[in-house]
């Protein structure tokens, strides 16, 4: 969110697994060190993280991980202009996050959504989306996301 993905990165290292082990714990981390991938260029590692975390989520049922997981797949999507599939991903997992009952999760997935339709010219479409999330950001006191919502409005003007 601060535009910092090398520092996200050299944060995130120390927590990883170690050995051969696979932490809970750690895969609750991977979406955010593949997002950092991405952030830094490096999508084809960004892919190979995310291939292992949804693995290691979907094998132990972490359906908010799954979520986090497949959002940032979104983004790289995005980030690849491959609109079709961003969306579609974007759709199943807004849906999920709404039957989970987790509207913080639900906040990150319209941000995403909303930066998609920005990128596909729909300004209205982005508007709705961004709104949307900055009305859960504000019921439930988040800051970090709602300012930069906020920011993104302000670049739809």
């Amino acid at each position: 969110m601060q535009n910092r993905p090398e520092a996200a990165y050299r944060r995130l290292l120390p927590l990883l697994d170690r050995g051969e082990q696979q932490e809970t714990a750690v895969t609750r981390l991977l979406a955010l060190l593949a997002g950092a991938h991405s952030e830094m260029g490096e999508v084809l590692k960004a892919q190979a993280v995310l291939s292992e975390a949804y693995n290691r989520a979907n094998k132990h049922r972490m359906c908010p991980a799954l979520i986090d997981v497949l959002r940032v797949r979104a983004q790289v999507d995005l980030q690849l202009s491959l609109f079709q599939e961003a969306q579609y991903l974007l759709e199943e997992v807004l849906l999920l996050s709404r039957t989970i009952g987790y509207p913080y999760l639900e906040t990150k997935v319209l941000y995403v959504s909303g930066m998609l339709d920005a990128q596909r010219r729909d300004p209205a479409a982005a508007r709705e989306r961004f709104e949307q999330a900055l009305a859960i950001c504000e019921r439930l006191g988040e800051e970090l996301y709602r300012s930069q919502i906020r920011r993104e409005l302000q670049g739809l003007n």
